[in-house]
């Protein structure tokens, strides 16, 4: 696809300085330590999983290539089946070179479950991106009280010796074939976004579709955003998606990848904020769906507003 075969010209291009410091590995001193609860919607779906998080702050990293990868490994592990468990993941974006995100099982165990590391870096990163610290870290996923995985962020940059080993790459992200063609475009009066909050919004839908099967098809009024630290939500009209009684249907792997994708186009066009999704396969039409500021209001019907056409 253009816009995939241009991730690693845009993100390069788009990549703010960043400083280097030398430093040792992130540690668990406890002077940096966050312990987080999952305190948004999906707490009553998850009531036992938990994160401690370790910034080192002494090492910077670059901000973009740790909301790029972070978007890409959530990409790659939803696009999965989320009951499965898998063996150690590593994500290296070959276009954003500066950050490396590993995913590891606790001893004894040799597979870290799906769901449970989608978890773990959506709220490890989205914690950074809400405080601004865009350090080194370890985050410790934790399992009823048990810690049962570690998922690093690295400084690639600062490491002296490095084995690409990859376990899970996003090279998986490229399976869905050219009969599917989303189509981006901004609102006539979009407003401009901050570019963690276009970010988390994004991989906090990936978050919350990854539980769901592949194949299956949206159906009724969907909106999803990441709390009130973020204003912004998606949302997924269902007035915009017409019925269907045979294939092509709007599925959950369609939505998912055009979360990554959606981002790639505000690099291209150097503008971020309000967008909007068109969903076709094979030139059918199959709704739409809208990255908005602020949060959704149905009953009025402001939401549609900013759309001028869905065909």
């Amino acid at each position: 696809m253009t816009f995939l075969r241009s991730l690693t010209i845009l993100c390069i291009a788009a990549l703010i300085c960043y400083s280097t410091a030398a430093a040792a590995s992130p540690s668990k001193d406890g002077s940096d330590t966050v312990i987080q609860q999952v305190s948004d919607s999906s707490q009553a779906n998850h009531p036992y999983f938990g994160i401690r998080i370790y910034p080192r702050a002494s090492i910077p990293i670059n901000s973009l290539s740790m909301l790029v990868n972070a978007m890409d490994a959530l990409t790659a592990i939803a696009l999965t089946d989320h009951r499965t468990r898998s063996p150690p993941m590593h994500f290296d974006a070959p276009g954003n070179p500066h950050v490396i995100i590993d995913v590891n099982p606790k001893r004894p165990a040799t597979t870290i479950l799906n769901e449970l590391a989608t978890l773990c870096i959506y709220y490890g990163v989205a914690d950074l991106a809400g405080r601004r610290q865009y350090t080194e870290a370890v985050f410790d996923c934790l399992w009823d009280n048990v810690n049962v995985a570690e998922v690093t962020i690295s400084n690639r940059r600062r490491l002296a010796t490095f084995t690409n080993t990859t376990a899970a790459t996003t090279g998986s992200l490229n399976g869905l074939g050219d009969e599917f063609q989303p189509q981006f475009f901004y609102f006539e009066k979009a407003q401009n976004m901050d570019l963690a909050t276009v970010f988390i919004t994004a991989m906090n839908s990936i978050r919350s579709f990854s539980p769901r099967g592949h194949t299956e098809v949206l159906t009724g009024y969907i909106y999803t955003d990441p709390g009130p630290r973020w204003d912004a939500s998606m949302v997924f009209p269902d007035t915009s998606r017409p019925l269907r009684r045979q294939p092509p249907y709007l599925e959950y792997r369609y939505v998912i990848y055009s979360m990554r994708l959606a981002l790639i186009y505000m690099f291209e066009c150097g503008r971020i904020a309000e967008l909007g999704i068109t969903f076709r396969i094979d030139g059918v039409f199959l709704g739409t769906a809208l990255l908005i500021k602020g949060k959704p209001d149905r009953e009025t019907g402001g939401t549609l507003d900013k759309v001028t056409t869905t065909a």
